[in-house]
């Protein structure tokens, strides 16, 4: 932190290790003083979704090195814009001197540099990597088989249980050092096959349904959080996520060396890569993934997020869908000025969002991305609670705990069970239950099983109608969800819901939907649970096919500036230098307004502060959220800190120079320059997780 403040204008103060490293500069305090903060325009600036289609928050400098060491669980990387994934991106014309500049041989140079924005666009291949909830795959093509056309887009199959799958399990097993050692289906057949005793238990480590904690831990996600597999024991999980991008990565260069360059070399470097990200996914939880990614072994500018309800419209708009023949045989057939809703539902959260098609065939964004986790395993948690109605909580928390295999062997077939339902059946649900769960409760009650629980010979017998009260939480929460957003007039002519994901397999889920919405079309592609993974290929094509997004939180800095006497109510917590100058401390600087509507691709105004101390060697700049619309304080509630990105300034020639911070939000990640105003120097910089 800064001891000393002297700014340009020759203002000194004293600074305690809590207050923040920017000052207003004295040209905004007097442009301020002329023109209300509602008059400015934010036409420019783009949204950061925190919850909702929230790009991640990437900055960008001239000097950043090339990203060509992985990244490791405790390292903070740098932040730089991937300028492969904005192929058409109208440069600031204050930056183009940084053509000039640019190495050619840097992997992760990045201000707007045109020609190596259009060199990463043509990379060989297009790959797209989606660690889902319940299941994991991969999807990619050859960059001119897909141009020519859309559908050329290959998914491996993955040998199951039960057959052949277009995705594997989201399943990692890591042996007692926590060195990776399984994924997928191989992980949850060596899980089972392996497991026989506590000291097998112990001497490896099993996860599953691990995407699910940047959801539930948003609030207090950082690069070295822990999450906890199957039995309870913690590793990092960026860690477990590497491993799994990792898995993914290599399987898929191994597929392109067997089919496409048999006789040649094929690298990392001849891939673009994109991972695809809920949209209602915090910035902090997408960073994150980012992290993971670039520590797997992916470069930074090869690498792009696609939010996943926007890949599969591109999807479903590019692609003709074998669906009814009642229904649209493709959103192609739309024309311009026609909007619907995407609904992405996936096993562990649901993303609903909204788009409008434009003249050009571009999207339009008009509702912004919302949801919860309303996703395919709240039917599996209303089975295990089922479970403890049947056999009691404790005897399912025993077996959980001493014989996980077992647990989830049984969950794993009710699973299978779940998927294949038909809604309106007679017929009853029967699949196997471990005897474990018969074994402990005699172990633990010392009687047998009650006469009303139907297991015999291994098998549970559950009634038709008891197995579709499973579903009616989930379709609870979607209906209801829905039914509230369709409230909103930006969607009153709205009279189609595509509906993609895993589970938008579901024959009960969608059958309910069309229930409750009589009026409304509703369209399922023939793999819906492909639609996100194909269409994150399309989007490593056209990156910029969706040309405007809308900001569901408002964006800002930590700041401090000067104020008048007549200001004084307004702020909470106030300091004056050794000139007795007033100044108001923690203020929150808004960039982006909640609900703006931003284009993607154009850059927000330039706004210009002062460091607090010219002998510092690096300035903090502390970014925030919140839904209100005119926050005062970083500190009101509901504000919530998403990081912090850390500038270099050793290189700085003059320190009575103010920064000039420009923000660039349109895209699936949002960018920052942080610029000398008076040499036009652009620095170094790293964001780094709360």
């Amino acid at each position: 932190m800064f001891d000393n403040k002297k700014s340009k204008h020759g203002k000194n103060s004293q600074m305690s290790s809590s207050t923040p490293n920017l000052l207003e500069s004295q040209e905004r305090v007097e442009y301020r003083q002329k023109h209300s903060r509602k008059n400015r325009d934010f036409s420019g600036s783009n949204q950061h979704n925190f919850t909702a289609s929230a790009p991640d928050l990437r900055f960008i400098n001239q000097q950043v090195e090339t990203a060509d060491k992985e990244l490791s669980a405790n390292s903070q990387a740098d932040v730089v814009i991937n300028p492969s994934n904005h192929l058409n991106i109208q440069r600031n014309q204050q930056l183009e001197t940084a053509d000039e500049e640019l190495s050619a041989n840097s992997q992760a140079d990045v201000v707007i540099n045109h020609q190596n924005v259009q060199a990463g666009q043509n990379r060989l291949f297009i790959a797209a990597i989606d660690i889902g909830t319940t299941y994991s795959g991969y999807a990619y093509s050859a960059r001119y088989d897909v141009e020519k056309d859309p559908s050329n887009i290959f998914c491996p199959q993955w040998r199951g249980d039960e057959g052949l799958y277009y995705k594997t399990a989201t399943a990692i097993v890591f042996d007692e050092h926590k060195q990776f050692s399984k994924f997928g289906f191989e992980a949850e057949t060596y899980y089972h096959e392996t497991i026989e005793d506590q000291d097998d238990i112990l001497a490896c480590y099993f996860f599953n349904d691990f995407k699910m904690l940047l959801y539930e831990k948003k609030n207090y996600l950082n690069k070295d959080i822990d999450i906890k597999d199957i039995t309870g024991k913690k590793m990092k999980a960026i860690k477990v996520f590497s491993a799994s991008i990792r898995y993914l990565k290599e399987h898929l260069l191994d597929a392109l060396h067997k089919s496409f360059v048999r006789d040649s070399n094929i690298s990392n470097t001849d891939i673009h890569w994109v991972l695809t990200v809920p949209a209602i996914w915090e910035m902090k939880a997408k960073q994150f993934m980012r992290d993971a990614a670039e520590m797997a072994g992916i470069l930074a500018d090869q690498l792009s997020l696609a939010l996943e309800p926007e890949a599969a419209s591109l999807y479903c708009r590019k692609v003709p869908m074998s669906i009814k023949e009642s229904e649209l045989k493709t959103l192609t057939l739309l024309g311009s000025g026609k909007s619907y809703v995407v609904l992405d539902q996936g096993g562990g959260t649901l993303d609903v969002t909204g788009h409008q098609i434009e003249e050009d065939n571009f999207l339009k964004e008009i509702f912004p991305p919302n949801g919860g986790n309303w996703g395919g395993n709240n039917v599996n948690y209303e089975f295990e609670r089922y479970l403890e109605e049947l056999f009691t909580i404790e005897v399912v928390h025993k077996v959980k705990r001493e014989d996980p295999v077992a647990y989830f062997e049984t969950v794993k077939q009710f699973e299978r069970k779940k998927k294949s339902f038909k809604p309106k059946s007679d017929a009853d649900v029967i699949f196997n239950v471990s005897q474990a769960f018969t074994d402990v409760y005699k172990k633990i009650h010392k009687s047998d099983l009650p006469s009303e629980i139907r297991i015999k010979h291994g098998k549970i017998r559950i009634s038709a109608l008891r197995f579709e009260e499973f579903f009616n939480q989930s379709i609870q929460s979607i209906t209801s969800h829905l039914s509230e957003i369709f409230k909103s007039p930006k969607l009153q002519n709205v009279d189609i819901i595509l509906a993609v994901g895993g589970f938008s397999e579901s024959e009960i889920i969608i059958d309910s939907i069309r229930e409750h919405f009589p009026n409304m079309q509703i369209v399922v592609p023939k793999d819906p649970g492909l639609a996100v993974l194909k269409g994150a290929v399309l989007f490593g094509l056209e990156p910029l096919s969706v040309k405007s997004r809308i900001s569901r939180y408002t964006y800002g800095i930590k700041i401090e500036k000067e104020i008048s006497t007549e200001e004084d109510e307004r702020y909470r917590t106030l300091r004056k230098n050794r000139q007795s100058i007033k100044f108001a401390t923690d203020v929150f600087e808004k960039l982006v307004e909640i609900g703006e509507e931003i284009k993607v691709g154009e850059w927000q105004p330039a706004t210009e502060y002062d460091p607090i101390s010219k002998d510092d060697q690096e300035v903090k700049i502390e970014f925030y959220a919140t839904e209100e619309k005119d926050p005062v304080h970083v500190t009101d509630e509901g504000c919530m800190k998403l990081g912090t990105l850390n500038v270099d300034l050793k290189e700085r020639t003059s320190s009575n120079d103010a920064l000039k911070l420009e923000i660039n939000a349109g895209g699936t990640e949002i960018k920052a320059v942080i610029t000398d105003e008076n040499t036009g120097k652009k620095f170094k910089a790293k964001f780094c997780l709360p």
